[in-house]
């Protein structure tokens, strides 16, 4: 560094100069040395700025020798009293040329390319190798394969729990369209299955690995798995305009690349569970340490009043207690439930879901619930009807006196839309966004625990679906609130 001036600018400078200047130095050579008939040595002056122009600019070698060229035929042609046999000479000198600069300028390509390409493995290689999250090591790479293939876009997916599938968990240049539709790969299926059998990075074509869904413009897929040892945790899937087969030097580099990203999913992976299995723990000890241990200490504190309570308060004071014991029956009831989600003891399957809502509403006969029923079916196992004992329940119990709930269920392609809306109080805007959160309880004294719409966002989000909180009447949360959440139809998708 001089000055404020960086050594990238100091090279781009000399560049900038050393190219002009020795052009102009060759073309006034030719001027001096034909007016005085020296044909022998000034032609090769001028291999100077075509060499250097090829090194610098690859990719306008050619147009600049070309021309050059053509600057000292013409000047020969013109200083020799257009003399026939000079000319001629002059041609042949100016092919030489431009076979110097097409050598130039290929070496120069191939050498810039192995610089890009070892610059973008160096950057994946100290991603793996550092403390990064997941989602930095994955967008990271995916922006260099990108990179070194020059592909239209890249998809990282990663295997889930049975091995069977694969879910999008990264992905660049991919269109709108194309992501709403892509949410897993069928590992199982072909050519997928061979070419991570082989463990090596292979390219196929573009309808071969994800069947009808368009990817415009794309006419190849490099596929290439993540190996960690002898576990496949996922694969990438690069989008090319070529079909043309990986030369040996890309398919080392890729092997190279994936061992290398492998290694650092899988480290970012385990630091995950870690931080899972912490927040589990964290989570039980939560709840016994504070809430079973204040619901118990409360019912206790009744039960001890009560031996000395011989009148009518007595029944008051049975009332609190069972109230109390009630809520650490539902304390528990949902430790257990977390114990289900967390264990996923159950698999998915196509399941009917209106048996399970009139299953929850009969728990509810004094209630006015507005329900036409459906013929849909979705992916899910039986936690599904804790969701809706859960939502349906929190109508109840919060909405206050003359509530009314409205079950609506939309059976779209692909996915199915449910929507449980009560005429009660509401939910604020500012506790929208975090009302699925652990512990987030709601403003009023009638408030729970905060347990029950968490389970629900688990549930949910265990089955691939997503659940949102709005207003029954839009921009009216006064007017009652609207919990939503989708389903998935299938469980192959």
């Amino acid at each position: 560094m001089i000055g404020k001036i960086s050594d990238e600018d100091i090279m781009k400078i000399l560049w900038g100069i050393s190219i002009p200047t020795t052009t102009l130095v060759a073309i006034l050579v030719t001027v001096f040395s034909v007016t005085r008939e020296m044909t022998d040595v000034f032609p090769h002056l001028y291999y100077l700025p075509i060499i250097l122009n090829a090194y610098q600019n690859p990719r306008r070698a050619l147009p600049f020798a070309g021309l050059l060229g053509g600057v000292y035929a013409g000047l020969v042609y013109l200083l020799t009293g257009f003399a026939v046999d000079p000319f001629i000479k002059a041609l042949i000198r100016v092919l030489v040329f431009i076979w110097v600069a097409a050598i130039i300028s290929y070496l120069s390509g191939n050498l810039e390319r192995r610089n890009q390409i070892l610059s973008a493995m160096n950057e994946i290689i100290a991603a793996a190798s550092t403390s990064a999250t997941l989602d930095e090591i994955l967008s990271t790479s995916g922006k260099r394969i990108r990179e070194i293939l020059r592909s239209e876009t890249v998809m990282v997916f990663l295997v889930d729990q049975d091995g069977k599938q694969a879910s999008l968990r990264y992905q660049e240049g991919l269109p709108d369209a194309v992501q709403r539709d892509l949410g897993s790969i069928n590992l199982q299926g072909e050519p997928l299955r061979h070419i991570l059998a082989g463990g090596v990075p292979e390219i196929t074509c573009e309808g071969c690995l994800f069947g009808d869904i368009p990817f415009p413009g794309i006419q190849s897929f490099v596929v290439i798995p993540l190996p960690a040892g002898t576990q496949l945790l996922g694969v990438i899937a690069a989008g090319c305009r070529k079909t043309s087969p990986l030369a040996q030097d890309e398919m080392r580099m890729l092997e190279s690349v994936s061992r290398a990203i492998g290694s650092g999913v899988k480290k970012a992976l385990l630091q995950e569970e870690l931080g899972e299995a912490y927040t589990r723990a964290n989570l039980y000890l939560d709840i016994m340490s504070h809430d079973i241990n204040n619901v118990n200490t409360v019912s206790l504190g009744y039960a001890q009043l009560l031996v000395d309570l011989v009148t009518d308060r007595g029944r008051e004071m049975l009332r609190k207690l069972e109230s109390a014991i009630s809520q650490s029956v539902e304390i528990i009831h949902n430790v257990s439930t977390i114990r289900r989600i967390q264990e996923r003891s159950q698999e998915n399957r196509v399941m009917d879901l209106d048996p399970v809502i009139r299953s929850e509403l009969d728990h509810l006969p004094d209630i006015s619930i507005h329900y036409d029923g459906t013929t849909a079916s979705v992916c899910a196992n039986s936690l599904i009807s804790e969701v809706f004992r859960n939502l349906i329940g929190n109508s109840a119990k919060f909405g206050g006196p003359g509530i009314q709930l409205w079950i609506r269920v939309i059976d779209d392609e692909g996915r199915v839309t449910v929507s449980v809306e009560d005429n009660g109080p509401g939910i604020p805007d500012e506790l929208k966004p975090v009302i699925f959160n652990r512990f987030q309880r709601g403003k009023t004294t009638r408030s729970g625990k905060g347990l029950g719409l968490y389970i629900c966002r688990m549930i949910i989000e265990g089955y691939g679906g997503r659940i949102w909180v709005a207003d029954r009447v839009e921009k009216e949360p006064g007017k009652g609130a609207a919990i939503r959440f989708t389903l998935r139809k299938s469980c192959t998708a």
